[in-house]
């Protein structure tokens, strides 16, 4: 392994040194031809709360403007993943919607809401708390901007890998609107429209934008005959500018958004060594459909599935299939609902000093969450919501945003509160066995349960089921503040603190099935005893089956609650120089900065649903940040080179784990490794070699390591797993994109082709499944194209698209629960996809 990665390291560099060339074999002098001066577009960001050009701030940040997300077709926050370098962003492994966003290797894989990400995504100011329903389609949007490393000290929740911060068009006072049709393969049928009017002359103006997703699915269940990987998403964004006065502004913002898809889906993965490897696997089999019970030989079902897991899994999931192709049993829907409210007040108190207030209010509605966990057309294991999951938040933020000393310093403060409660309701259940005779886990024996006086006709489940009901408080606050001293007119010192207190709080419950749903139970094959309500082995005495769909809840088996409470300063401070035109003359460079910055960021701790009858706490993640950096534009501005070097040192770094709970469950949990090194290097470059044609190139290198990582294996022994690659941090990343603008008595063609290249990357959960090496990635190449055309009054562009025109079959991710099953799964990015579009504006 460690071969192929030098090897692919090399591949990276070759790769990286491309635009490099370019640049270099670029003229001084603008194409006669060109008519008009050709420059690159100057790019104005909000990252640091105020209104800057993205070449003078000495933070890493990629930005994109509404024109440049048109040109490269971006219209979800899930197109970033291999367009910025060293951000890792998929929809959910089991089920789509779901914003899995990892920057420089740090982010938070599950997704519940007693959890929170080490990557912040804000919209319009206003941080959006949970994953579910986060993956944001960008729908009449002004500007995104990436941020990568630690931002302590101006956003409301402290994040430890990097923000993603959406802003829309607002209001104006012109009547207009845009609208957007696309069409493509797989039935994609999906529709945009924004009206901007004004209400009230001067006084109130408003935007509304609709937009519906539409599109089959791109992976088949072989089990039930259905397309998975679907789209079914609908958005509606209400907005209000009230000009209250000369100097007060409120803008009020309603969203609503909508999803409703099938899961994702993906292909089975066995990595035991042979079938009934781990005794938790075995319990699970309920392994002999035969008369006679001798032995472990697989049984066969009446429809002729294996009734073990390892021919289940190679069978009937694996190899036989082709690409884009799985058979599951549970897998099911994805439906979610997020409303948002938000105002912002801005005021001008003079020319120096401007006051903001951001009041929000979120709520979250999932319905449906359906999740396969043994990926067979087995009935093993699934989970499903009992009752919808819901989430309240509610965040007020307060501004004071100025300068002093005729501008020489620039000053951004405030505080920050918010308040959080969740719940969520939901199961682990298998279904009917097919079988009769029950392996006993502890000594290999074979039960016929139909010997058993009374059950002569019986049927056997094995229930691993718990309803499971969880409450969620979560209450916090920030006190911050940064400030920017221009010391001369070419050196600036930036220096900013927060002071950030949380408070979790947890309740628990857990209900067993109601026995007389079932008829019976036992407890050791041979022992039946009504009076202990646990998750054994139960029995349906008629042979009617079950319908594990409709049974009760008996009395809570238990109740636990808990809470934690954490706090902490982060500063920062850095020091940026301008060259001057002076030190510059005779390079060729425009303009040029460099900084050195130290920042520190804080993800505070919480409670884990234990994996026995309690609650594990984790502990809070801290990193420090060192961080170079270089700006440039140069050769009449038709060059742009950044460059951002680093190093991130983590103390107690979150990460997620599975052990095994109760009856034999996977339990994902939060646990800490004790440390982990980060260091790598990123660099953007956009060149235009001649008139009208513009490359861009983002690539980053990342090398990533554990200080320590203890945890447990699947039988609760003590495992050192600080060897193991870190999880969503691929080694490299490279995008390189390049158009043509062709203008003509017809309008304006913009050919543009991209290529994607992403190295190996680690996507296990268990120390079972790195050592398996199956849920490592082979390093993927992806080709797309575009084809524009705009009519002279540019108000008409009509797009023809291709992704993935390679057809390539690359991970995405996974679920690996290998140390209790010793099966999992993978999925893949979308196959090729193609289609047409058309953008009107009037």
């Amino acid at each position: 392994m460690i071969s192929t990665r030098k090897q692919h390291l090399s591949t990276g560099f070759y790769f990286a040194a491309l635009p490099l060339a370019i640049a270099a074999a670029l003229p001084v002098s603008a194409n006669a031809n060109s008519g008009e001066e050709v420059v690159l577009e100057e790019l104005i960001v909000t990252a640091r709360k105020r209104v800057e050009n993205v070449q003078e701030i000495p933070i890493a940040v990629s930005a994109f403007s509404a024109d440049k997300l048109n040109e490269g077709g971006i219209t979800n926050l899930a197109n970033f993943g291999d367009r910025v370098p060293n951000i890792e962003l998929e929809n959910g492994n089991g089920s789509t919607g779901d914003a899995n966003v990892y920057i420089r290797g740090v982010g938070q894989r599950e997704t519940k809401s007693n959890l929170d990400s080490g990557v912040g995504i804000y919209l319009d100011g206003v941080y959006i708390p949970r994953a579910s329903g986060a993956l944001l389609d960008l729908n009449d949007v002004e500007s995104v901007q990436i941020l990568r490393g630690p931002q302590g000290t101006l956003f409301g929740k402290n994040t430890t890998g990097g923000a993603l911060v959406i802003t829309t068009n607002k209001p104006d006072d012109q009547l207009g609107g845009t609208a957007m049709l696309r069409a493509g393969n797989y039935d994609r049928l999906d529709f945009q429209g924004t009206i901007n009017a004004p209400l009230i002359e001067d006084k109130l103006l408003s935007r509304v934008t609709y937009s519906s997703i539409n599109r089959d699915g791109t992976t088949e269940n072989v089990y039930d005959g259905k397309d998975y990987n679907d789209e079914s998403r609908q958005a509606v964004q209400v907005q209000l500018r009230w000009l209250n006065s000369e100097t007060i502004t409120t803008d009020f913002n309603f969203t609503y958004t909508k999803t409703d898809q099938r899961s994702r889906g993906g292909p089975c993965v066995y990595s035991g060594t042979t079938p009934g490897s781990s005794p938790q696997e075995q319990s699970l089999l309920l392994i002999n459909n035969g008369p006679t019970p001798q032995g472990l030989a697989p049984g066969i079902t009446a429809d002729g599935q294996a009734m073990n897991l390892y021919d289940a899994c190679n069978q009937s999931s694996g190899d036989a299939l082709d690409d884009w192709q799985f058979a599951s049993d549970a897998v099911g829907g994805y439906n979610t609902s997020a409303f948002g409210a938000s105002a912002t007040v801005e005021w001008e108190v003079n020319d120096n000093l401007t006051f903001r207030s951001i009041s929000a209010y979120r709520s979250l509605d999932e319905k449906v969450r359906d999740q396969e966990l043994d990926f067979t057309s087995l009935p093993i294991l699934s989970r499903h919501n009992t009752a919808p999951t819901t989430n309240q938040y509610i965040s007020q933020e307060l501004q004071l945003i100025g300068d002093l000393f005729d501008n020489k310093v620039q000053y951004v403060t405030g505080v920050f509160a918010f308040k959080e409660q969740g719940k969520e309701n939901y199961n682990s259940t298998t279904g009917p066995s097919f079988g009769n005779y029950l392996l006993n886990p502890n000594d290999g024996s074979l039960t016929d349960i139909n010997a058993i006086p009374g059950l002569e006709n019986a049927n056997a489940m094995l229930l691993l089921d718990a309803e499971t009901r969880l409450k969620t408080d979560h209450l916090g606050g920030a006190i911050f503040g940064q400030a920017d001293w221009r010391i001369t007119e070419n050196l600036t010192l930036t220096a900013g603190a927060r002071y950030t207190y949380e408070q979790r709080k947890l309740a628990l419950s857990k209900s067993s099935p109601n026995v007389t749903d079932f008829g019976m139970f036992v407890q050791d094959m041979n022992t039946f005893n009504p009076a202990i309500p646990a998750n054994l082995i139960y029995i349906d005495p008629l042979g009617s089956g079950f319908n594990t769909d409709n049974y009760g809840y008996g009395t809570d088996a238990y109740q636990v609650k808990d809470s934690i409470t954490d706090h902490a300063v982060t500063p920062m401070a850095s020091i940026q120089y301008a060259f001057s035109e002076e030190g510059l003359a005779g390079l060729h460079i425009d303009a040029a900065n460099t900084y050195l910055s130290a920042s520190k960021g804080f993800r505070a701790g919480g409670l884990n649903e234990g994996v026995d009858q309690d609650l594990l706490d984790f502990d809070p993640e801290t990193v420090v940040n060192l961080e170079w950096g270089l700006k440039i534009d140069a050769l009449d501005r038709r060059l742009r080179a950044n460059l951002a070097v680093f190093h991130m040192s983590y103390d107690d770094i979150q990460l997620t784990s599975i052990r095994t709970g109760g009856g034999g469950r996977p339990a994902p949990i939060t646990i800490n490794a004790a440390g982990a090194q980060l260091q790598g290097v990123e660099l953007e470059l956009t060149a235009i070699p001649f008139a009208n044609f513009e490359v861009s190139y983002s690539g980053a290198f990342l090398d990533g390591e554990y200080d320590d990582f203890n945890d447990l294996d699947s039988s609760g022994q003590a495992i050192d797993r600080s060897h193991e690659d870190m999880v969503r941090a691929p080694n490299y990343n490279h995008f390189l994109s390049a158009q043509y603008f062709i203008h003509s008595a017809l309008g304006t063609f913009v050919p543009r082709v991209e290529v994607q290249r992403k190295g190996e990357t680690a996507y296990h959960l268990t120390a079972e499944g790195w050592d398996s090496g199956l849920w490592n990635s082979g390093s993927a190449t992806i080709y797309n194209a575009r084809l524009s055309w705009s009519n002279i009054d540019d108000d008409l562009m009509v797009t023809l698209y291709g992704r993935n025109l390679g057809n390539t079959y690359y991970v995405t991710g996974g679920t690996d629960v290998t140390n209790m099953l010793n099966v999992g799964n993978l999925t893949y990015g979308d196959p090729r996809t193609y289609g047409v579009e058309a953008h009107y504006s009037f």
